[in-house]
């Protein structure tokens, strides 16, 4: 009797040894399954965000190309703007040359008139030598930003918050176009010495002399403007950089 019982036992544990076996495949099949599901998703995530990195790239490609055509054409619109303007300044340069000879006429102190003469060149020549000089600046200015633009890009597509970069180059690009439209006018500009009399030389020279300084004085500090804005985006893209603030290289709007 003994010995059927312990037969049976032995049985009864096969069985149950199978059935562990078949559970024990299961678990391993569902496991497999999971790993397999896994993947994937980790593939589909892959190629969301490999999507999204190249649409991206594309954005910013546009961008770039839609800022480089901006800048051309205000580069080419200033560039005919100022050239009007210095049209329009040797027409009346001419105009007040002539005038101011035939009121020179009546002056009988030939050094007098030899200095009135001379004073009357300078100033003209003082406001074109500073007029070119700043369109120069303007235009390094806007170079200056391009590189900055493109930089702020490769932070973007780095993952790079350049919402300050962009905000300091949209400011600086208001505050070049502003001094432009100054400059454009002050190339137009002439400064002649009104000739009443002799006596009265002195203070025409002054009255000429102070509009001049005045005028020049303005463009000057807009174009200073300008150049703090593009300084100012510098910074923020080294900030956006995350490195430490470097004395900015930008062209000083000196005279």
């Amino acid at each position: 009797m003994k010995k059927i019982i312990n037969v049976l036992v032995g049985l009864s544990l096969v069985a149950n040894t199978g059935g562990l076996a078949a559970l024990a495949h299961d678990g391993i099949d569902d496991g497999h399954d999971e790993v397999t599901a896994v993947a994937q998703v980790r593939e589909a995530v892959k190629v969301n965000i490999d999507a999204a990195k190249d649409a991206f790239r594309v954005q910013l490609k546009t961008a770039r190309e839609e800022l480089e055509a901006r800048n051309k054409v205000s580069r080419e619109e200033f560039k005919t703007r100022i050239e009007a303007a210095r049209v329009e300044f040797k027409t009346k340069r001419e105009e007040q040359r002539e005038e101011l000879k035939t009121r020179l006429a009546a002056i009988k102190d030939e050094r007098k008139k030899q200095t009135v003469e001379k004073l009357d060149n300078r100033f003209s020549e003082i406001n074109q030598k500073l007029v070119n000089h700043w369109v120069s600046v303007l235009d390094r200015l806007v170079d200056h930003l391009k590189k900055i633009s493109a930089r702020a890009d490769e932070l973007a597509a780095a993952g790079k918050d350049v919402a300050a970069v962009r905000t300091a180059v949209q400011k600086a690009e208001t505050a070049i176009a502003a001094a432009r439209t100054a400059l454009t006018a002050q190339q137009a500009k002439t400064y002649p010495i009104n000739v009443t009399n002799e006596t009265a030389l002195k203070s025409a020279v002054s009255t000429a002399r102070e509009a001049l300084n005045k005028d020049l004085k303005a463009v000057k500090e807009l174009v200073r403007a300008a150049h703090k804005a593009v300084v100012d985006a510098i910074h923020a893209l080294n900030q956006a950089r995350g490195e430490k603030e470097e004395e900015a290289a930008v062209t000083q709007p000196s005279q």
